[in-house]
């Protein structure tokens, strides 16, 4: 299943657990009704400002639809952070929903993310860990150059 429909059924699995309609939904979110049952239905992939609405709307993090944490190291990390937080209030939500992890140390963030999954998810991470653990450029023992 491609993310795209992760975030479609996400966003109908959550509407439908809260006993609202798409037409309640669309209200609440400003976002139109039409495009509502294009993001449930898959046919199209919706930008961030209307997964950030969507997310507010249903009074869900926008990381809870996406299945996304973000890492986020680089020297634009305040600007990508402020980028954010406009975002989110230029769409009528609390700022203080978002869950912005900011960290040089990987070991952190794979600790948060660990915490935050199933057995599934971490028994994926160990997974794609040892897929890379098996490229000798990646290991400590390698030999240099």
């Amino acid at each position: 299943m491609a993310d795209f429909d992760m975030l479609s059924d996400k966003i109908r699995s959550i509407r439908r657990s809260l006993n609202m309609s798409q037409v309640e939904l669309a209200e609440k979110s400003g976002v139109s009704v039409n495009s509502i049952r294009l993001c449930e239905g898959g046919k199209v992939q919706p930008r961030i400002e209307t997964i950030i609405k969507i997310a507010g709307a249903l009074g869900v993090r926008i990381e809870d639809l996406t299945g996304l944490e973000t890492f986020d190291t680089g020297a634009d990390f305040d600007k990508r952070r402020k980028e954010l937080l406009s975002q989110a209030q230029a769409a009528g939500n609390n700022a203080d929903r978002l869950t912005i992890i900011h960290t040089k140390d990987p070991r952190k963030f794979i600790d948060f993310a660990l915490d935050r999954m199933n057995e599934e998810g971490r028994a994926k991470v160990a997974e794609r860990a040892a897929e890379v653990l098996e490229v000798p450029k990646y290991r400590k023992d390698a030999p240099k150059d």
